[in-house]
């Protein structure tokens, strides 16, 4: 009885667990990067798309993933790139104070939540670790940036 109880009491014990769980057990989040055009499907697995159009969204890559996942991506960037969000006032947007609000409209239907905020970012060099949103619903993840060839300017993974 008393080594099972300093077995669950040893720091380094614990330690090791909470290693095991953020590096071994942690899904890898799945997503494509996509050219996205008005009125295709924001999601993987639903066929939500926007009913109104902004024009900072023509000529991006849309970053899809599920529409409940959760988690962090990683974007690496070589030049600088515009990260343009959809997002939706029953998420916990904290993390987007520093973001600037669009003026433009723009709006996705979905059952409960709806994403009716266009909000951007410039990210410079380096690597920058993105929330997927939540807790009701991820809100997504478009790209942009000057250049035609727009997927030499980053690269993304978890």
């Amino acid at each position: 009885m008393l080594g099972a109880f300093s077995h669950q009491y040893n720091p380094l014990h614990q330690k090791s667990i909470e290693f095991f769980k953020r590096h071994i057990l942690q899904k890898k989040i799945k997503f494509d990067l996509v050219a996205y055009n008005h009125g295709d499907h924001i999601f993987l697995d639903r066929n939500y798309s926007e009913s109104q159009h902004p024009k900072e969204l023509d000529k991006t890559f849309l970053v899809k993933t599920n529409r409940h996942a959760n988690g962090t991506l990683f974007i690496r960037v070589m030049d600088e790139i515009t990260l343009h969000r959809l997002i939706s006032p029953k998420n916990n947007n904290q993390g987007y104070f520093d973001w600037v609000i669009s003026s433009s409209e723009t709006r996705v239907d979905a059952v409960g939540v709806d994403h009716n905020l266009l909000i951007s970012k410039v990210l410079k060099k380096g690597t920058h670790r993105i929330s997927l949103g939540g807790p009701f619903s991820a809100d997504p993840i478009f790209i942009s940036q000057n250049d035609s060839i727009l997927t030499e300017h980053f690269s993304i993974f978890n």
